[in-house]
This record gives structure tokens, sequence and C-alpha cells, in this order.
């Protein structure tokens, strides 16, 4: 597949899916307002390795192998409300 025409650059596309293990730390507070309200926050750091994968286009002396880690952060907050407070 080309770009755009008349940049004379080549786009590549795919996709995989594949089960990985990892490991995780996170942690979080909640604080309540009233007996019925609260808020939180809480964040996840996730790793899952590496990925490596085999670049190859059409012309051969493009060819290589690129790595990546597979990592991320995920911040998220909410708040709760209890309808029961038995």
């Amino acid at each position: 597949m080309t770009g755009p025409e008349g940049t004379g650059s080549e786009l590549w596309a795919g996709s995989k899916s594949d089960t990985r293990m990892g490991w995780a730390l996170g942690g979080g507070v909640e604080y309540a307002f009233t007996a019925n309200l609260s808020a939180k926050v809480e964040y996840l750091y996730y790793n899952l390795g590496t990925a490596t994968h085999v670049i190859a286009p059409e012309e051969e002396f493009l060819c290589g192998i690129g790595k990546r880690r597979i990592e991320g952060s995920i911040v998220r907050a909410g708040v709760n409300y209890r309808f029961s407070t038995d």
C-alpha cells in the first residue's frame, strides 16, 4: 500500500491478537463525603513485557525488526452513591 499520491512513502498496516502475561501495581483512595456519597481516585501501572515485530515491506532493503515495550498507566476517578446505609 502506498502513501498519499506523489509522496513516495509506504504505509504498513497489520494487526495481531494474543494473550500476554505481565504484572500490575496500583493503589487508590476513597473519601466519604456523607454516609451515602463518596469519591475515589485509583492508579494502575501495567507491564506486559516486550513485543517483537518483523517489518517486511515489498522492498527487501527496508526489512527490519522492531521491538516495543507494552506498558501503560491508567487513572480512574469516580463518585459512588450507596442506596442503603444499613
